[in-house]
């Protein structure tokens, strides 16, 4: 598998949506726009979902805490 760099830089570059499949179950779909503005979409169960948000909210938290700053002594 080839690994993607994703930069998104205007709001409108990160979607999110939801999928039901033919049996019911439901995932959350992450869209964002590749390279060459082709689209990427990422599919996560409700528990790997809910998982990844709260590792992202501790990410954002430490980027805001000013001891985690790059260069901070």
């Amino acid at each position: 598998m080839n690994e993607v760099v994703i930069t998104p830089t205007r709001p409108d570059d990160l979607k999110v949506g939801t999928l039901v499949d033919d049996d019911g179950a439901r995932f959350v779909v992450l869209g964002f726009a590749g390279p060459d503005e082709q689209p990427i979409s990422v599919t996560m169960t409700l528990p790997l979902f809910e998982a990844y948000v709260g590792h992202v909210g501790k990410v954002l938290n430490a980027v805001r805490d000013p001891a985690h700053s790059v260069g901070h002594k």
